[in-house]
């Protein structure tokens, strides 16, 4: 029932859409990261309802889906198998600031992003879902008074006593410290995982890893997402979790979402708009929530996960500090 209203609103969305926009028979051309199966289910209800194809090309990372753009656009004329794209979706929030600098990307509409959040959206794209960095912690090992509340927390001596820290690998999940790097700044980052990493803090393969090992109590707190420490609570092991470094009045996390952009071409840019106003929409939102691919919302008028302000998910002023960021914690690693 719930999927079956979630879809209607998504019909009724983008059917408004295509009254704006005019809805004859074409075909958007849409350059992803995201699985072929996924990107197909999010983007359906756009095409029942607009009648307008949607041809799905999905790459296996974004360094490789803005190779293939760029020689696509640079095509005097282009082909079957490298059709011009009309619009990016890519993961994660490095994905996002490789599609910022490629220089491919074109405005987008103010009305497409106007519902986002600060921090979600830039002159040529915006965000939506995607998983929040939690932390985490075992409550038959860590008292409550005694619940970490920032990053910084985790490199206490307290919780080294307790049964020690665990976080996904820097080097495999780089986004959490380079989104406290770029909010925090440079020597509060630094300070901070060093002192983790310097107190054995153990580091692991997957945030799902993290969280399972303070659920079974081989480590006291630590590191992962949203998702999977909401997985194992669910299933009735003794760990909690919070939002670190939260604002007042609203609940704040690094959040590394899926972006979406329009593609500097001049052809076909009505329904390039008219897609990316839909995959930034709420009922789009929602919808990606329900297909499993995120654990939180951007949206207020989102359902189905946690709502989040995002704290520094790469808006376009902070693109810059990302090659510094990647050099200096990247000497931690060393």
């Amino acid at each position: 029932m719930k999927a079956k209203l979630l879809k209607a609103l998504c019909l009724c969305l983008v059917g408004a859409l295509c009254l704006l926009g005019g809805c004859a028979k074409k075909t958007a051309v849409l350059y992803t990261d995201l699985p072929q199966g996924d990107a197909q289910a999010l983007v359906q209800p756009f095409v029942d309802s607009t009648g307008i194809a949607v041809q799905v090309l999905s790459f296996a990372d974004a360094p490789q889906l803005l190779r293939a753009a760029a020689d696509a656009m640079a095509q005097d004329t282009p082909t079957a198998d490298a059709p011009l794209p009309d619009i990016f979706l890519v993961s994660g929030t490095q994905a996002c600031a490789s599609m910022i600098d490629s220089g491919l990307l074109g405005t987008l509409a103010a009305d497409a992003a106007i519902v986002l959040p600060k921090g979600a959206r830039g002159s040529g794209w915006g965000a939506f879902g995607g998983h929040a960095y939690v932390l985490v912690h075992n409550t038959d090992l860590v008292a409550q008074d005694e619940t970490p509340t920032t990053f910084q927390d985790l490199g206490m001596q307290l919780y080294a006593q307790a049964g020690g820290v665990v976080i996904p690998s820097l080097d495999a999940h780089y986004y959490y410290p380079l989104a406290f790097y770029c909010y925090n700044g440079p020597d509060l980052a630094m300070i901070t995982f060093a002192a983790l990493l310097n107190g054995d803090a153990r580091q692991v393969n997957s945030p799902e890893q993290a969280a399972l090992d303070v659920a079974r109590g081989d480590a006291a707190a630590g590191i992962t997402t949203e998702a999977a420490a909401r997985a194992q609570a669910q299933a009735g092991l003794p760990l909690a979790y919070t939002y670190g470094d939260q604002f007042t009045g609203m609940m704040g996390a690094y959040v590394d979402f899926y972006a979406v952009g329009v593609a500097a071409s001049e052809s076909k840019t009505d329904i390039a708009q008219q897609l990316a106003a839909y995959l930034l929409s709420a009922p789009c939102e929602s919808l990606s929530v329900e297909l499993g691919l995120s654990s939180v919302v951007l949206q207020s008028a989102a359902t189905g996960a946690p709502q989040v302000k995002p704290l520094a998910i790469a808006p376009d002023e902070v693109i810059a500090q990302i090659a510094n960021a990647e050099r200096q914690l990247g000497t931690l690693l060393q």
